[in-house]
């Protein structure tokens, strides 16, 4: 299955998402024209899923990394460039967000921003973690659970379409 990555864009950062600091834009504190572009591109040709970056752009987003914001994921992404696929984080235990959020926090502002998928790819007590962080916050109401209709229908759609690409071969 084809996953379009790292949205909103490499291009202008000078620093590795898993490095123990934020991500900042080397040249411009912009995101430019030609990576919506480059999106937009990707998601016309029909791109089920989406992997966020760990890049904080401030022009979108003063003190949030792309995978953390709402102003990237629901605003740019869903809203702006009208994608309604599936949205996966890059890995919450890099450096770049853990070091900052911690993985549970990072994995609850993930999905609070509009997310599907929160990766955590390595450690089973941070998957635990994140869970039931997620599972106090919907309890409380601090954490809608009703993005989770759209996220199955996310997933959903992804599996018949991976169905149809292995019968089609």
């Amino acid at each position: 299955m084809p996953v379009a990555k790292h949205f909103p864009g490499h291009g202008l950062t000078s620093v590795d998402s898993t490095a123990p600091c934020r991500i900042r834009p080397r040249r411009s504190t912009t995101w430019s024209a030609a990576s919506s572009c480059r999106s937009g591109a990707v998601l016309a040709a029909g791109c089920p899923a989406v992997l966020v970056a760990h890049v904080r752009y401030r022009a979108l987003d003063p003190e949030l990394p792309g995978s953390l914001s709402p102003a990237v994921v629901t605003g740019l992404l869903r809203r702006h460039l009208g994608f309604d696929g599936f949205v996966l984080s890059d890995d919450l235990e890099m450096a770049a967000v853990a070091g900052t959020w911690g993985v549970a926090d990072a994995a609850r502002r993930f999905l609070g921003a509009g997310g599907d998928l929160a990766l955590i790819c390595r450690s089973e007590e941070y998957r635990s973690q994140a869970l039931a962080t997620i599972e106090r916050e919907i309890e409380r109401g601090a954490l809608d659970p009703a993005p989770a209709a759209r996220r199955r229908r996310a997933i959903r759609r992804l599996i018949d379409a991976a169905g149809r690409r292995r019968t089609s071969r």
